[in-house]
């Protein structure tokens, strides 16, 4: 499992990290789970590849004939696209997913919408409103990536220090009520706050966040006995 890799916001050796990550998956684990923010944007215009996009959406394609792929849309790639599902082979869920590991239940939820105030998440709403996307459809390719570079502190993460770890703690206290009422050895995932956590709770629940992938390739696996945090 993998969130937060944010391709094209000015890191170059994530992508060539993440492709080879990608290239030995089937080494890892029997499944792949992206929770969100795989891109530091995307949309599904169904014609258009932004050029960012093209040799990952190739390998998660070439991933995908050999074992399941999930992904969980982030704040920066909700929107989705054709390609994931009806071209890749990918299952898609733009906010939260529930799959098992086994007979272990796993709930991944990217995690930004958690504990924001009311302006973020009526920011939120609209951005994720199908008639948001429909009206950003109209738009050229080009002049629609130029409008959301020029708008990019609305979706941004947060990035200062204290601010991050504010939101992990959210997060963290937010996992802590959401697992009480999940069945016992019920693994939490989220993403958003690139800060890894594994915490383990009371019978066998744990909440665990891989942190960024572009900060060292962070992953995490989950097995029926364990949950592990990784560096690729």
């Amino acid at each position: 499992m993998l969130s937060d890799a944010h391709l094209d916001d000015g890191r170059a050796a994530t992508e060539p990290l993440l492709l080879s990550f990608l290239a030995r998956a089937s080494d890892v684990g029997d499944a792949l789970l992206i929770n969100g923010d795989l891109f530091d944007f995307w949309f599904g215009y169904p014609t258009h590849r932004f050029p960012h996009g093209r040799a990952v959406l190739a390998a998660l394609g070439a991933l995908a004939r050999r074992l399941p792929v999930t992904f969980v849309g982030g704040n920066h790639d909700r929107w989705g696209s054709p390609a994931w599902a009806e071209e890749l082979g990918l299952r898609w869920f733009a906010r939260s997913a529930r799959l098992a590991v086994g007979a272990r239940p796993v709930f991944a939820h990217h995690g930004d919408a958690i504990g924001t105030g009311r302006a973020d998440r009526l920011r939120q709403t609209i951005v994720a409103h199908p008639l948001t996307s429909a009206t950003f459809a109209l738009l050229p390719p080009a002049l629609g990536y130029r409008v959301v570079r020029a708008l990019d502190g609305a979706l941004a993460n947060p990035k200062d220090d204290a601010r991050v770890a504010a939101v992990s703690a959210t997060q963290q206290a937010w996992a802590d009520r959401t697992l009480a009422s999940e069945p016992p050895g019920t693994v939490l995932v989220t993403g958003h706050s690139h800060l890894p956590v594994l915490r383990h709770l009371a019978d066998g629940r744990v909440h665990a966040n891989p942190g960024a992938f572009y900060d060292g390739g962070r992953y995490l696996t989950v097995t029926e006995t364990a949950v592990t945090l990784h560096r690729a």
